[in-house]
């Protein structure tokens, strides 16, 4: 895929996770259950398990530049992690390019990481008093159900755009070949 489609899809997922975000905000009392959108994260993920490893950290650190300096104030916490996570998004990608469960779960997993990895860091600065259960069914436990949908949507998303970008290219390759036949032919 294309490096504009890229970049234009962050702006939509950034945008759609910011009226996610304002439509149903999120309880940091833990009086009731929250959801808190990942959708840049996983549409990172998907974009890059498939690479090397230079290219995961070069991607998922351009993906941070930008969903912080664009999406987010404060200290650039995703320059760090989506870098990190990305590299370990790749470690199955055989397997996970077989088989779309695969695939869903290490997201999943990925996305239990990047949500737990704040909570331990403000636990252990003594800046967060709840516990680590509460926090996973107020808070984590909605979030990684509701992006279960999310991802099986995203998934089929790019499962379809890789399936035009072959067809593009073999249209190409026709063309490019029929072209040289008849160059070939025309000299005959």
């Amino acid at each position: 895929m294309k490096t504009k489609f890229y970049i234009g899809l962050l702006f939509v997922l950034g945008f759609m996770e910011t009226a996610i975000t304002f439509i149903f905000p999120v309880d940091y009392q833990y009086r009731a259950v929250s959801f808190v959108p990942h959708l840049c994260l996983t549409a990172l993920f998907l974009i890059v398990f498939k690479r090397n490893w230079l290219d995961r950290i070069l991607i998922g650190f351009l993906f941070g530049i930008l969903y912080d300096a664009l999406f987010q104030y404060g200290f650039s916490f995703h320059i760090l992690i989506y870098p990190l996570l990305s590299v370990l998004s790749g470690i199955f990608s055989d397997y996970m390019d077989q088989d779309n469960r695969v695939l869903l779960f290490n997201i999943l997993i990925l996305m239990f990481l990047y949500d737990c990895i704040p909570f331990f860091i403000y636990k252990f600065l003594g800046k967060l008093s709840v516990s680590f259960t509460t926090w996973f069914i107020y808070f984590e436990l909605s979030t990684l159900l509701i992006h279960i949908a999310l991802i099986a949507v995203l998934i089929y998303v790019f499962n379809v755009f890789d399936r035009y970008e072959a067809i593009q290219r073999i249209r190409t390759q026709r063309l490019e070949k029929k072209k040289y036949r008849n160059l070939r032919l025309s000299r005959k």
